[in-house]
């Protein structure tokens, strides 16, 4: 199946780059990637137009800056596009190899109409914090269909270009929250039952710079408490960036000379996972007036050491007993038991 990639840029010629190139670098590979500048004043134009010369796959849209994030101009673009199915690319991500590939086998399903990977938020200085969320959760799908929580990066996501039709284009009268509020229609328009959740890490989602510290999973404290404790998380969950470099050429650089740390990563954020789910469950304990489960666990650790004891003194005195009764039959065989003992001999 043809694919459309749309790729939304404002003056960021820094990250461009390595997002780009991890897209011509998929083991997918036919798709045309529609890269729509939304009034760039800087050399973002001239970076994207060296891939243009060098990969019939990219297309440059230069249009003036539009209302908020551009809205308009990324329905100008879609317009254009040519593939049965919509993908989507943050300028400031990166995906994994097989990320599209991925993607476009869970479309084969023809009730699939809007599909999502998983992705691992990066923080300052290269930390790493998986994405707790999925929309198969009731709770966490109404969250999300009434705009007040979202974990899921545009560039996780695929949908029909049919779609389109249906439910219609991004709304350009926001300044912001259109990918949500897009998506939404398409759920709700084509139920529940048509959304696909590919449950592998394929994105890399760096936060915006214009969020500044609003609060993502990247900032929230509990990953930032798990990420300083020594020997909680893996240290393929921290990945160095060199001072003067931006956190994307390092990730991209790694990516492609050290293809066996994906693997990795995914499986260092599932145990992240579950390291975040216990140390919560243990806050919980104590804010219940619960003991913690460490405390429970020492408890049942003496428990079963007091068990022990008891179980190796009853042997010692099963045997001591038994030595007595053999003793005692001996010394009836041989005759020697006085007669106001000879009961005890009695079987």
């Amino acid at each position: 199946m043809k694919l459309s990639i749309l790729l939304p840029t404002h003056n960021r010629p820094d990250v461009i780059p390595f997002a780009i190139e991890s897209l011509l670098a998929q083991s997918f590979t036919d798709f045309e990637l529609l890269v729509c500048g939304d009034g760039c004043t800087d050399s973002t134009g001239e970076v994207v137009s060296r891939y243009v010369a060098t990969d019939s796959r990219v297309r440059w849209f230069d249009l003036p800056k539009g209302m908020g994030l551009g809205y308009a101009n990324r329905n100008t673009v879609l317009r254009e596009a040519r593939g049965e199915l919509i993908a989507f690319m943050a300028h400031d991500d990166l995906v994994t190899r097989d990320h599209l590939a991925l993607l476009v086998q869970a479309m084969e399903d023809p009730g699939a109409h809007f599909v999502y990977t998983d992705a691992a938020w990066v923080g300052r200085g290269g930390t790493i914090v998986p994405a707790v969320f999925h929309l198969q959760d009731k709770v966490m799908r109404e969250e999300y269909f009434a705009n007040r929580w979202s974990r899921l990066p545009s560039s996780c996501v695929m949908h029909r270009r049919e779609a389109f039709e249906k439910v219609g284009y991004w709304n350009d009268q926001m300044p912001r929250g259109g990918d949500l509020e897009l998506w939404t229609r398409i759920m709700r328009a084509y139920g529940t039952e048509s959304i696909r959740h590919v449950t592998v890490l394929t994105c890399l989602h760096f936060r915006a710079h214009w969020r500044g510290d609003q609060l993502a999973p990247d900032t929230e404290p509990v990953w930032n408490q798990l990420h300083e404790e020594p020997g909680r998380f893996s240290e393929a969950m921290r990945w160095p960036v060199p001072e003067g470099m931006v956190e994307q050429e390092a990730f991209w650089q790694r990516l492609r000379s050290e293809p066996e740390i994906v693997p990795q990563l995914r499986d260092a954020c599932r145990r992240a996972v579950v390291t975040y789910t216990w140390h919560l469950e243990q806050h919980l304990s104590v804010q219940r007036g619960l003991p913690p489960v460490a405390e429970l666990g020492k408890k049942i650790d003496s428990l079963r050491e007091q068990k022990a004891e008891l179980k190796a003194k009853l042997a010692e005195r099963a045997a001591k007993l038994q030595r007595l009764k053999e003793e005692l039959e001996r010394v009836r065989r041989e005759g020697k038991l006085p007669g106001w003992l000879r009961w005890l001999g009695r079987k």
